[in-house]
């Protein structure tokens, strides 16, 4: 009984310390993890002041239509800029010049004319900054951030779901864009016209995770660009919707904000819902780069994707309403949106070769659909 007393009183003096012990493991590899992390974003960031000093580029305009606008153009010519409101902005800070002299964004170009830009000095960031974005990435990390390709030219990311994409989207908030450096490498010394920072070629909404575009050199962002202009870029996601769509659907053309939107459908699988009534899994695949062109497309159908606060109701109620289906329930919004881009495909900038990169569907979708299934079983031998 002694003995047994003694034992007792050892294991109960040894757990605090093993507790403890614990405890500081954890704090040792989170300790790691932010360093690893803050290490390689000042890699990058201050290797991009370095560059961003000496960078110039000019393109010379071809044939253009009588209407072009200087930042229209400018957005196309350099990728670095990605969009005209975004040319815009550059032109206003001096950083774009037409045939050498600031004008105005809505100056009209014309054949021959010289667009030339200067990217600005990449800030280095302070300390607080620094650790700021280093907090934020390492969040990103644990909610599925990752490189599901890389190589010189371009990389392909996942993006979590409930971020922007690109930097400065709002300026209040971290972007994914913001966030690549810590993930990928820096281009080495030989390529000489590497890009000072990774950079997102596409959107997708802050909802919506999966697949994504990055260039981490101007061959590899202007190859890209190219691409996804020509709309040869090849993009599948995948969505659970509140409704049953037809098995034999196959494509939906509704108009997006009044400009031209095609959308290829598949449908995957019907699953009943206690609440829903049906709940439909699909393929789908934007042939235009409307906003919001899926959930449009899906809530015009009246089977609003699962989770979409801006179109269930503007959209999905009236359509259900129309065409005489059941009225829809409430939207779910704490679920979060079940949309995610699972396959990017798209000619590599430096060999051509088509390249396919594919993802399974998050653990999310997967389960809601095994729940739904499983009740449906259950209903049946009711």
């Amino acid at each position: 009984a002694a003995q047994r007393s003694a034992s007792q009183r050892f294991a109960m003096n040894t757990l605090p310390l093993l507790s403890l012990c614990a405890s500081l493991t954890v704090i040792r590899a989170a300790l790691s993890s932010h360093i690893a992390v803050s290490n390689q974003l000042k890699q990058w960031h201050f290797a991009a002041a370095d560059s961003c000093n000496t960078q110039f580029f000019h393109e010379e305009v071809g044939a253009v239509t009588k209407e072009a606008r200087l930042a229209y153009v400018a957005a196309s010519c350099f990728p670095e800029l990605s969009t005209k409101s975004q040319a815009a902005a550059a032109i206003k800070r001096g950083e774009l010049l037409l045939n050498g002299a600031q004008v105005e964004a809505c100056r009209a170009v014309r054949a021959g004319d010289i667009i030339s830009y200067t990217p600005p000095s990449a800030r280095i960031l302070d300390a607080r900054a620094l650790d700021a974005l280093t907090r934020f990435t390492l969040h990103l990390l644990e909610q599925g951030l990752r490189t599901v390709h890389e190589d010189e030219d371009i990389a392909v990311v996942f993006k979590p779901a409930g971020i922007h994409t690109k930097h400065a989207t709002n300026r209040k908030y971290f972007a994914l864009e913001d966030a690549l450096a810590a993930i990928l490498h820096p281009c080495s010394n030989a390529v000489a016209d590497a890009l000072p920072l990774p950079l997102a070629m596409h959107r997708l909404d802050v909802r919506v995770c999966g697949l994504l575009l990055v260039a981490k050199t101007r061959t590899g962002a202007v190859s890209i660009a190219r691409q996804l202009a020509d709309r040869t870029v090849e993009k599948t996601y995948r969505a659970l919707l509140i409704g049953r769509l037809p098995s034999d659907l196959s494509r939906v053309e509704t108009a997006v904000n009044g400009q031209e939107a095609q959308t290829s459908v598949r449908v995957l699988s019907h699953v009943p819902h206690a609440h829903w009534g049906d709940v439909t899994h699909v393929e789908l695949q934007p042939h235009t780069g409307r906003t919001h062109q899926l959930r449009i497309h899906m809530a015009a159908l009246g089977a609003p994707i699962i989770g979409d606060d801006l179109y269930h109701d503007s959209i999905g109620r009236e359509a259900r309403a129309r065409l005489g289906g059941d009225p829809l329930p409430p939207v779910a919004v704490k679920r979060g949106l079940f949309l995610q881009s699972v396959r990017v495909a798209f000619r590599h900038p430096k060999h051509g070769e088509m390249m396919e990169l594919a993802v399974d569907e998050i653990t999310k979708h997967t389960s809601l659909l095994d729940k739904m299934k499983r009740s449906a079983e259950y209903r049946k031998l009711e």
